[in-house]
């Protein structure tokens, strides 16, 4: 535990680069291997996973990218919502060593996260059906009553039906 902590003391000490995802995924080169913070949400779920256990994969969006965050299990705060299509995730601001092609995770980029808070709290979304797609759902409905109907009787009176 000390060890960890002194680690987490030298890493602060270092200089730490703010940028949007977009600056860091465009010159990931220029930011291997050192100190980064980035905030954004929590989408999908939280992966507790890893050679070792303890650990947790989290992924971090601002909206455009995502980037995976590697953590141990004791680093990550109590996450209540992650998000989805109905939910707004957590927001998370991450300070920790990017990694352009990690060797520990199969050479992808991620960020081994040395702390991490939580900034905002989610909440669920709720989606609101406009007036006006409800009316263009029954019109269309109608619509294709009236074809199957019409194509119905036609097969019935002796028509030909064209799927013949």
């Amino acid at each position: 535990m000390k060890i960890l902590s002194i680690l987490m003391l030298l890493l602060l000490s270092v200089p730490c680069y703010s940028e949007t995802f977009d600056e860091l995924i465009t010159k990931c080169k220029e930011y291997d291997g050192k100190t980064v913070t980035i905030e954004g949400e929590v989408v999908g779920e939280v992966a507790l996973r890893g050679k070792r256990k303890g650990f947790a994969w989290l992924n971090i969006s601002d909206g455009n990218y995502g980037i995976g965050v590697f953590a141990p299990t004791s680093m990550v705060p109590v996450i209540n919502h992650t998000g989805n299509y109905k939910t707004k995730g957590d927001t998370l601001s991450v300070v920790g060593i990017l990694h352009r092609a990690c060797p520990e995770h199969g050479g992808g980029l991620d960020i081994h996260a040395a702390q991490i808070r939580l900034t905002a709290k989610g909440h669920y979304i709720q989606h609101i059906v406009k007036p006006e797609r409800i009316r263009l759902f029954f019109l269309i409905t109608l619509i294709a009553v009236i074809i199957i109907s019409l194509n119905h009787l036609k097969t019935i009176r002796g028509g030909k039906n064209e799927m013949d």
